[in-house]
């Protein structure tokens, strides 16, 4: 009888020990990361590019902690700029990806759609703009990240954009220093586009996952100016 209740003892404090442990484990994964939620309604923000705009403010106070959009079901008519060298926000490492409403991964990527016809791209506060510049230009690209290293990109569709859907990239100039690297675009959809679809041009490392396209004017899938392995590394001579 005695031995019963210390074995139901330990049980109980397997269990305590088992149940602490995984709550301090997701007390650590909420401390190391932070979410941004987008959806028509009830979330915080009503947009991507508010999201990703909010993301990157939090990311240049938190320097070592990473963010995630986490962009519920529905149509999305906008261009999302994510620039790299925006004052006062810091975008290396950021994740945009669709989620289901419980705000659980997307397996399902067409449930979050990113939409060119009509769309607009706000370009107020992003290098380069000036008072008297419009504030907003037609869509040329479902997302485009400017000058980011570790960029994801999951669970969405885009479709019917000017140019591309999404995009990744950096000035081959040097008076601009920028640096395009090791980016991830995974379960993605694109379609009906005048140029790519999913498209990195001077990126240093990335990944394209998962993902198809249709009805471009060129290819679903493109990379362009791959640069070499190394800054420092030249094939001239």
């Amino acid at each position: 009888k005695a031995k019963g209740k210390a074995r139901a003892v330990a049980k109980r404090n397997c269990a305590r020990d088992t149940k602490s442990a995984s709550a301090a484990a997701r007390k650590l994964r909420t401390h190391n990361a932070q979410f941004f939620d987008v959806c028509k309604r009830g979330c915080k923000f009503r947009t991507i590019q508010a999201g990703v705009d909010a993301a990157g403010k939090w990311q240049n106070s938190n320097r070592s902690r990473k963010a995630t959009v986490r962009v519920q079901p529905g149509t999305y008519v906008e261009g999302v700029l994510v620039h790299g060298k925006r004052e006062g926000h810091k975008f290396d490492g950021l994740t945009i990806m669709g989620v289901t409403a419980k705000k659980t991964p997307l397996k399902d990527a067409s449930q979050v759609i990113l939409e060119g016809t009509d769309a607009k791209t706000v370009l107020k506060g992003n290098p380069g703009w000036q008072e008297g510049d419009p504030e907003t230009v037609p869509a040329q690209n479902a997302i485009e990240g400017r000058s980011t290293t570790g960029l994801v990109f999951k669970n969405m569709w885009a479709r019917n954009y000017q140019n591309n859907t999404f995009f990744v990239w950096a000035s081959t100039n040097p008076a601009f220093d920028e640096r395009c690297a090791d980016f991830v675009m995974d379960n993605l959809l694109s379609s009906d586009t005048r140029s790519y679809g999913l498209f990195s041009r001077n990126c240093y490392g990335g990944k394209f996952l998962n993902s198809e396209g249709w009805n471009h004017g060129d290819s679903a899938l493109y990379i362009g100016e791959t640069p070499c392995d190394t800054d420092d590394w030249t094939n001239r001579g």
